[in-house]
């Protein structure tokens, strides 16, 4: 793993078991919190590591030689990847010692399809349970996520968001 870890973050042990990224400083909504551009490897589905997050059909960025790997789901997140800049990006004001989280059903469409869905532990009020990806969330969920959704899910979302999927 890449030892490089930005001075405003650090990684421990996170609440749902593993590890995650917290933040040393304050972060305001809509601040950049870290880039990914130099840290981008862009790899097809078959070749990409069980962490590496969904940015297209068949793309995914793979984060396992770098921190960001640790960057965990929660069900009410605090940041987003903003799939055109290659950044994550706060969705509201974080506090010092708290965690940063994304939903992964902004980016992975079918997770169940690739046999890779989970039990969420975020522990959060909104917690949907199973992880699986967008395709199997509720519309009123869908819509709720409209704003931090991956581009590709974000241009087939007005086209069809229940169980089926212009592709």
């Amino acid at each position: 793993m890449s030892t490089f870890v930005p001075d405003h973050l650090e990684l421990k042990e996170s609440s749902n078991g593993g590890r995650g990224i917290f933040v040393r400083k304050y972060i305001k909504k809509d601040q950049m919190i870290f880039s990914l551009v130099k840290d981008v490897v862009l790899l097809p589905n078959l070749d990409a590591g069980d962490k590496a997050i969904q940015i297209d059909e068949d793309l995914y960025l793979d984060p396992k030689l770098h921190f960001w790997q640790f960057w965990n789901h929660s069900c009410d997140p605090n940041t987003m990847l903003d799939t055109e800049k290659f950044q994550i990006v706060a969705i509201r004001d974080i506090a010092v010692g708290e965690e940063i989280t994304y939903h992964y059903c902004t980016t992975e469409f079918d997770l169940l399809a690739k046999n890779e869905h989970f039990q969420c532990r975020c522990g959060s009020e909104n917690c949907i349970g199973i992880i699986s990806g967008f395709k199997h969330i509720s519309q009123e969920l869908k819509t709720t996520l409209k704003p931090y959704l991956a581009n590709y899910l974000k241009k087939n979302f007005s086209i069809k968001t229940d169980l089926h999927y212009n592709v």
